[in-house]
């Protein structure tokens, strides 16, 4: 009974191989759920060829990628392809996790995760800020590039773009570094989730102000690291909500859009777009940048900056009134930020 729960568990070991998709495969984003007893209790269609299983027996999900062929999607594995039937666009048939693919189950597309699929760049915007205002970091990164970005990202193009080997993610040449991109993705957002959290009490602690725009602060007084906890509790940011948003879009004759085609290709994406919106806290105005990558049809934040505004590039926030905010509509040339 051991050597077939083994096998079973192996038969889900995911191998991440790259594979191309046919068109019409946006179509099918979303998450599937096995429509009874099954050990692949859902599977996930992500933008960007990627996939995922669950099993009830394994503590996390499996990231791999897929084909589709027809009416067929192929999603990879350590033990062969898995084929799954498309009925129709919101069911597949397909192994449970039987022996030799045997015990084929119907997978129906989870309403919940449907809805998602068409989010445009301003409902993405609004569902990061109400995640910061409730306090529910998990919902946060579900707007954030993170699975798209580790498997999409294209290491050779961005060393040859750049002329250098830098201190950045390893290749996703093995099952072990993409765990390692995954992690070093989550940590690169929540350190900009942190510092854009911090940057609402940057008007009134200096310390704060000091450490988004210098660095390592020297402290050796307890009432000032006591005021900096205060000031950065993450329940003062409660009240935040979005006033405005809007796509920065550049001037024709500008290299900015060059700039982001060539980006694109790195990342592994098929558009990037640069934003902003006005926030608002308490009847006080910030501003907030972003760049979005679009993955299929599904916009996701790669940045909580934008480089075209010379936005700090921690991701902090800055002080703007909704007059100097209406001057971002307008098509930018080069950095409109000091």
């Amino acid at each position: 009974m051991k050597r077939r729960a083994l096998f079973f568990v192996g038969f889900i070991l995911v191998a991440i191989l790259s594979a191309g998709c046919s068109p019409g495969s946006s179509d099918l984003l979303g998450r599937y759920d096995a429509g009874g007893t099954s050990l692949y209790s859902a599977i996930e269609i992500l933008p960007g060829n990627v996939a995922k299983i669950y099993s009830p027996v394994l503590p996390s999900a499996y990231t791999t990628t897929y084909e589709r062929k027809g009416d067929y999607i192929f999603i990879k594995s350590d033990r062969g392809d898995l084929g799954y039937h498309i009925v129709d666009s919101n069911t597949l048939d397909g192994p449970g996790g039987g022996l030799m693919g045997a015990g084929n189950i119907e997978y129906k597309k989870s309403v919940s995760t449907s809805s998602d699929s068409q989010k445009p760049i301003e409902d993405v915007v609004n569902a990061f800020v109400s995640a910061i205002a409730e306090g529910r970091m998990d919902s946060a990164l579900k707007v954030c590039a993170v699975d798209e970005y580790v498997h999409g990202f294209n290491f050779e193009a961005d060393t040859l773009r750049l002329g250098l080997l830098m201190k950045r993610p390893p290749p996703a040449s093995s099952d072990l570094y993409i765990q390692v991109d995954h992690f070093d993705r989550l940590a690169e957002l929540a350190r900009q989730i942190k510092f854009f959290c911090y940057s609402f009490s940057a008007n009134t602690n200096e310390d704060v102000k000091a450490l988004l725009n210098t660095g390592n602060v020297t402290v050796d007084d307890s009432k000032r690291v006591k005021a900096f906890v205060k000031d950065t509790d993450s329940a003062n940011l409660r009240a935040l909500k979005v006033r405005e948003i809007t796509i920065l879009r550049p001037r024709p004759d500008s290299q900015l859009k060059s700039t982001w085609e060539t980006q694109a290709k790195v990342y592994g994406c098929q558009e990037i777009l640069d934003g902003a919106a006005l926030l608002d806290l308490n009847g006080v105005t910030y501003g907030a940048s972003f760049e979005f990558a679009r993955y299929d049809s599904i916009w996701k934040i790669l940045y909580l900056y934008s480089g075209i505004l010379g936005a700090n590039a921690l991701g902090a926030t800055f002080p703007i009134s909704a007059a100097d905010f209406n001057r971002l509509k307008e098509p930018i040339k080069e950095l409109v930020l000091p």
